[in-house]
């Protein structure tokens, strides 16, 4: 199960979230089968952090696929594990995680909460503290506290030491945050504030990072958040053409890699694209339109908001 849950954890990057979603429900299922069959001690802690890990696995794929409260019931549930498992930096994964469907929900006030939560477990290590502080800094623009924000976004970018952690290093994959994640959450942030000038640094340099990678995986959910950030902060200094170079290899990608992160971000595109300021302009109005056909076959419109839970845990995506 083990190996099972780490496969399938680095595998995230370049496989679709359905296909993540169904065989990590494996793992969870087995795991909870298997601590029905055993008292002994060693045995127990370890079936905790395996089904504390799928579960948290799953949360983040249920979001990818448009099921929100799915991905929060899961997440509160690989909470519970860790808190029995006495694992820290589990606990402060999920609930950074809470903290950005909360967010994503309109309740940044509670991600703030949920952010201070996760940064008070033990033993997190660097890696996942930078993630910590970006989600932090994200939560704080939804709110418009421009000077935490920044702080928090510095905080994220700090040179990262020795301390490690066996969830945000060791098992990595999706589990982690590399530097272009963390470059691509900051452009995020700085949008929200409508600062197009820190948007462009942060999207820039992530997809700058994603091409230095040697790594050979395939970021399908990094790069074209980037890329969407990217095209919006050419769009506030009016950049139109470059905001559709920029969004040219998004809206080629097929509808398995169209999750609610990437709709949500082009959403916002969209809204810029027919708003007073380029009225009238053809180009921005094709480019909406494009927009529009692409999140008709994403995966969060496929699936839609009163089935989206059944349509996951029935295996109808795909």
């Amino acid at each position: 199960m083990e190996d099972d849950l780490t496969r399938l954890v680095r595998a995230h990057t370049n496989t679709p979230p359905h296909t993540i979603y169904a065989q990590g429900k494996e793992v969870l299922a087995l795991a909870q089968e298997m601590l029905d069959r055993t008292q002994k001690l060693s045995q127990r802690g370890r079936l905790y952090l395996v089904a504390g890990e799928a579960a948290a696995l799953l949360g983040g794929c249920a979001f990818d696929l448009g099921a929100s409260s799915t991905a929060v019931e899961l997440l509160r549930a690989a909470a519970l594990y860790g808190q029995v498992a006495e694992h820290g930096p589990l606990q402060a994964y999920v609930y950074g995680y809470l903290a950005i469907l909360a967010y994503w929900n309109g309740n940044p006030t509670v991600a703030v909460q949920h952010v201070k939560h996760a940064d008070q477990f033990p033993g997190v290590g660097d890696a996942g503290k930078a993630r910590l502080a970006a989600i932090a800094a994200r939560s704080y623009a939804h709110l418009g506290r421009v000077e935490e924000t920044q702080r928090a976004i510095e905080s994220s970018l700090q040179d990262r030491g020795s301390r490690r952690d066996e969830i945000h290093d060791d098992l990595a994959g999706e589990f982690a945050f590399s530097l272009e994640r963390v470059a691509m959450s900051n452009s995020a942030s700085y949008l929200l504030l409508r600062d197009g000038a820190g948007a462009e640094t942060s999207a820039r340099q992530s997809l700058q990072l994603i091409t230095e990678n040697t790594t050979g995986a395939v970021p399908f959910i990094v790069g074209p958040q980037a890329s969407s950030d990217l095209a919006m902060a050419l769009l506030l200094r009016r950049d139109l053409d470059g905001a559709a170079e920029a969004l040219a290899p998004v809206l080629a990608l097929p509808r398995e890699w169209r999750g609610a992160g990437l709709v949500d971000r082009l959403g916002v595109v969209r809204r810029e694209l027919v708003s007073p300021d380029y009225r009238g302009v053809n180009t921005a109005g094709t480019l909406a339109e494009q927009i529009e056909d692409f999140t008709a076959v994403a995966a969060p419109r496929i699936l839609g908001p009163g089935a989206a839970r059944l349509a996951i845990d029935s295996g109808e995506v795909s």
